[in-house]
């Protein structure tokens, strides 16, 4: 079977991509294979393993599964099935092996379930991840692309945040990237090549209210990854950032948390809360599919970019930030969400 690299570097597509917002036009170009890559396909020992750690991302998991990545990840992953569409091999992990079911019953219908291989993980447990990753080079060779996509939202005001909560945000949305990037980086050197693909947040380059804690931890992560980034880049090694605006994924749902002091009788942001958490219901929230499609054209590229913002709102919000003055742009977001 041809894999995705095969497919990507024998080709080169240029077009409309509406997915990346405000019409733009995302030229998407994919340049020649890095040789050492190309001399392993040509030996017939790519295999295109994938790791992908995630956290309530569907539509990704599945996605990459159906092109045959390899991807290890935390429950039900669009980016795993899209990943094993491509021919990758994919090593999904769950916190909780008994909702593997929905995922199994996907990669089914997608055709790709042979091309999945599910494991328990809880990332925050970081003293597990370094015996995970040995087992997943032992069984399949190789780790091409590590996907982190582990995360959650915890919501409510700075103020009524406790200090265990904003660790909380920190351990799952943060440390847990730091340290299954840090037990994959030394396969990656040993191989000259892969991709670490972290999936970040618009709101880790725009702060959100409500969402301190939140845009916080993908602030940070995005610090670290634009240093490793550079730390790697002669070793064969790309990392990217993929920041993605408000899709429909468990992060509104399973993975949402509100802070347990957020509307405490008390509290003297309890109304202004409940006005943002009616705002938040009403958001549109696109398919996240597009970004699981969005990972797997990255993790085909042999030379990608840093960043990959997209979703409209995202795009309009970074645009907002950037073009306005800080005194007008304050004045619209509050009363935007309902702060005011």
């Amino acid at each position: 079977m041809t894999t995705p690299q095969n497919f990507a570097w024998e080709s080169t597509y240029r077009g409309e991509r509406p997915e990346f917002g405000l019409g733009a036009k995302a030229p998407w170009s994919i340049g020649e294979p890095q040789p050492e890559l190309l001399a392993l396909i040509e030996a017939g020992k790519f295999h295109g393993d994938v790791l992908d750690v995630g956290c309530g991302e569907a539509a990704i998991s599945l996605y990459l599964a159906e092109r045959g990545y390899t991807t290890v990840g935390l429950d039900i992953s669009p980016t795993a099935i899209e990943l094993a569409r491509g021919g990758y091999r994919v090593v999904t992990t769950m916190r909780d092996l008994g909702r593997r079911a929905r995922l199994e019953e996907a990669a089914e219908r997608a055709g790709v379930a042979g091309q999945l291989d599910v494991r328990l993980l809880d990332v925050t447990e970081t003293d597990s991840i370094p015996g995970l990753v040995e087992g997943v080079v032992r069984d399949h060779g190789r780790i091409d692309v590590l996907v982190n996509n582990a995360g959650f939202a915890m919501a409510g005001f700075a103020e009524d945040m406790r200090m265990a909560e904003i660790r909380q945000q920190f351990d799952t949305n943060f440390f847990a990237h730091v340290a299954m990037t840090k037990a994959v980086l030394p396969v990656m050197r040993r191989q000259h090549a892969g991709h670490i693909i972290m999936v970040s947040s618009i709101s880790g380059r725009v702060g959100q209210p409500v969402l301190s804690s939140y845009s916080s931890s993908k602030f940070a992560l995005e610090g670290w990854s634009e240093a490793l980034r550079l730390e790697t880049f002669s070793l064969g090694i790309r990392v990217v950032l993929v920041e993605p605006g408000a899709f429909g994924t468990d992060i509104w749902q399973r993975n949402a948390k509100i802070g347990e002091d957020a509307f405490r009788a008390d509290s003297p942001n309890r109304e202004r809360g409940e006005r943002f958490a009616a705002m938040a219901k009403k958001l549109h929230k696109a398919d996240a599919i597009v970004v699981a499609r969005l990972i797997a054209r990255v993790a085909a590229d042999p030379n990608p970019k840093l960043r990959y913002r997209i979703g409209f709102d995202a795009h309009l919000q970074r645009w907002l930030r950037a073009v306005l003055p800080w005194r007008i742009y304050e004045k619209l977001v509050v009363k935007a969400v309902k702060i005011d």
